[in-house]
This record gives structure tokens, sequence and C-alpha cells, in this order.
């Protein structure tokens, strides 16, 4: 998620004029569908085993908690997602 709001990101910085360019059409066409298919998050099960991904790019990190259904599909628990900042990366 944070790397697709990137974009928006630098638009946001102080000393950049604002331009609204085909990366942010991409990018905010890309956020809306995202949002529209939700992940639905389940409550978690202190009985089975926690699953962690951890993603970082130059730009973000993200992490997600899951467990397994009954089915054997992943299901989210909590999803972390963080913006860089200039002097973090």
């Amino acid at each position: 998620l944070s790397d697709l709001c990137q974009p928006f990101h630098y638009l946001l910085k102080k000393d950049v004029s604002f331009k609204w360019d085909d990366e942010c059409h991409k990018a905010f066409d890309a956020l809306k569908q995202y949002l529209l298919q939700p992940p639905v998050l389940i409550p978690p099960k202190e009985d089975q085993p926690f699953y962690l991904y951890i993603s970082a790019t130059n730009h973000s990190l993200g992490v997600m908690h899951a467990h397994r259904d009954e089915q054997h599909r992943e299901q989210a628990v909590y999803y972390i997602s963080h913006t860089l900042l200039d002097y973090e990366t």
C-alpha cells in the first residue's frame, strides 16, 4: 500500500510544485481498486501458528501477520504499512 501511495507523498513535499501526471493517475486508479476489494481481517487464534511476512523497498516497509483457515488459505490478522521518510532511506 505504501508503494501505491508513493507518488502522492512526493507531491506533499514542502518545495515541490503540485503536478498531477500519468504516474499519479495510475497510482490513484490502483489505490481505488485496492480499496474496493479490501482483505478481510480475522481475529488472532492463540492455538494456531502465526505467519509473518515482511516486505521492504527503498521507499516503504510492510508487514502482514496471518493465520491459515480451515481450508489452509492464509488470512490476514494484521497489516502494517510505512512510507520511509528521506532521512530513513
